[in-house]
């Protein structure tokens, strides 16, 4: 992502994208998704996207976020059924709704920080929605309703392609059979026995079934595909961030915010009791790596009574 705003700025690179253009051998040698990818997307990291009069590209339609990309962001399984706060369990089924004040107010933020800094997701695969999403009960609604249903279905009404299908449109190898998506052989037969074809795969249960994974990878590589894609053209559609990212319209000091801010400066602004619990990470949006002064981390209190957390 950071080399999809201001560049890499690497020589080689730029070589590497005149080899990829003369030389159509390489791909063969180096794989379809790798070929592609680096010849779509090396102008983005060699050049950046960041910076004073670029013109917005639009690709020929409106600005908007597509159905694939909306797809890919639903990661309900990372949620954990229960979060270690303080020494002490919670479900994360009483953390949510009009539940969530009074977790709030027992712990404070700045506990509930440390908590989910230092507290791993679980992974995206099938099987794995966190119990208390399979049985959501809302106000007004009768019986519980499954969030894993609710994806599947907010896709079909909404016309996402299937699995295949969407594979083929980012100009990758589409699947033969279930064996092509995971190397899991229970799943292969659970998706031979819920699915007539394996052109029927809904997109998101193909990328969560996907195995195996280059090691380090939490999405699949077709939802990776669709993340580095949109990374860069949400960047390069948006004039705020091309032609229209300047002084004229953000002040010089709006500017200076924006380039100088980071998730980690951001929070430390706001609770700078949490710089211990971060640790030496540069990027908060990793796993904080420090340990917490709990006498620190108290609930603060304000006029709307003792133990009520400031938000």
């Amino acid at each position: 992502m950071h080399q999809n705003w201001v560049g890499i700025q690497a020589a080689f690179l730029k070589d590497e994208e005149e080899k990829l253009k003369k030389d159509h051998s390489l791909k063969s040698k180096l794989g379809v998704l790798v070929h592609q990818a680096v010849l779509h997307l090396v102008p983005f990291f060699v050049h950046g996207t960041q910076g004073v009069g670029h013109k917005t590209e639009l690709y020929g339609t409106p600005y908007s976020l597509s159905e694939d990309i909306v797809s890919s962001y639903r990661m309900h399984p990372l949620i954990p059924d229960v979060f270690d706060i303080d020494g002490q369990k919670v479900n994360a089924s009483d953390m949510t709704n009009w539940k969530a004040r009074g977790i709030i107010n027992r712990f404070g933020i700045s506990k509930l920080a440390h908590a989910w800094g230092h507290q791993p997701p679980t992974t995206l695969t099938l099987h794995n929605y966190p119990d208390f999403l399979t049985k959501i009960i809302m106000p007004g609604e009768d019986g519980p309703r499954s969030m894993a249903v609710i994806d599947i279905l907010r896709d079909r009404e909404r016309g996402m392609v299937r699995y295949n299908q969407a594979r083929r449109q980012y100009g990758l190898q589409a699947a033969g059979g279930s064996e092509d998506i995971t190397d899991n052989a229970d799943l292969v037969e659970e998706l031979r026995s819920v699915y007539k074809s394996v052109e029927d795969v809904d997109f998101l249960v193909g990328c969560l079934a996907e195995s195996p994974r280059p090691s380090g990878y939490v999405i699949s590589n077709t939802a990776f595909y669709v993340f580095i894609i949109n990374a860069s053209r949400r960047i390069l559609c948006d004039r705020f961030y091309q032609e229209s990212y300047n002084a004229e319209t953000y002040t010089a000091e709006g500017l200076a915010h924006v380039e100088n801010t980071s998730f980690k400066s951001m929070l430390l602004r706001h609770h700078p009791e949490l710089k211990n619990s971060i640790g030496d990470v540069t990027n908060a949006f990793m796993a904080w790596t420090g340990t917490a002064d709990y006498s620190k981390l108290q609930p603060k209190t304000s006029s709307g009574g003792e133990g009520h957390a400031e938000l």
